[in-house]
């Protein structure tokens, strides 16, 4: 049988050696602590930069169709409705013929703003807008026409207050609003409408039997103008 001689060769480590590898090591860490540093800062200057992006977004009027303020449109839609609307007519006291929107007008923006500007032409004398009181008792009410369905169910139980397809009487269209292309093609684009106090128990009929949520109060909807007109829901 062989045997083994094990020999002991102490490690002795020169001191400047050592020191070396030492001030590596820490060299080391702490370049990859200041490369984890610069990516933090560069993750959050993006975040910062993407949150300012959205803030400008949110600045942004929805109501990008009319140059005319919401406030102004909105008080000459109270101003026209007031002495045309009637509990016992909500089919067709609203649907004047001089404001009839053109059947053959594809585009929706141009359809409302044709609307508000002949009957910013007839009215003379207006509310001031401020507040909820502002609405003079009535209702801030939106229709998304891309959600439609036309199941006539609200047209029955708004007492036509609703046509079949949903849609408001065009008297009391005050604008077109619009997401942007963020937000659900189905609710990108709404009309906003006043509604009277005297059609507010037909318009809210309407709005509980319509299944896909075409209809709804602007307090009750998700959309940019809820924001951007919160000084009138409150």
């Amino acid at each position: 049988m062989c045997s083994r001689t094990r020999i002991e060769v102490p490690l002795v480590l020169d001191a400047a050696l050592a020191g070396q590898l030492l001030l590596d090591s820490i060299d080391g860490e702490v370049m990859r602590t200041l490369k984890w540093t610069a990516k933090i800062e560069r993750r959050l200057a993006k975040i910062v930069a993407g949150e300012a992006k959205l803030l400008s977004v949110d600045q942004r009027s929805v109501f990008v169709f009319d140059k005319v303020p919401f406030e102004r449109r909105l008080a000459e839609t109270i101003a026209w409705c007031v002495p045309r609307a009637h509990a016992t007519a909500p089919r067709t006291s609203l649907r004047s013929e001089a404001l009839r929107p053109s059947l053959l007008e594809r585009d929706r923006a141009r359809m409302v703003e044709a609307v508000a500007t002949y009957r910013a032409q007839q009215v003379r004398e207006l509310p001031i807008i401020g507040g909820r009181e502002s609405l003079l008792g009535g209702r801030l009410l939106v229709y998304f026409p891309d959600d439609d369905l036309a199941d006539g169910a609200a047209d029955a139980e708004s007492q036509g207050f609703f046509d079949v397809h949903n849609v408001p009487p065009w008297d009391t269209w005050v604008a077109l609003g619009d997401d942007g292309p963020l937000a659900d093609v189905s609710f990108q684009q709404y009309v906003v409408a006043w509604v009277p106090p005297t059609l507010i128990d037909c318009a809210a009929a309407g709005i509980e039997v319509n299944p896909e949520e075409c209809i709804a109060w602007l307090e009750d909807t998700a959309v940019g103008a809820r924001g951007e007109l919160r000084r009138l829901l409150t």
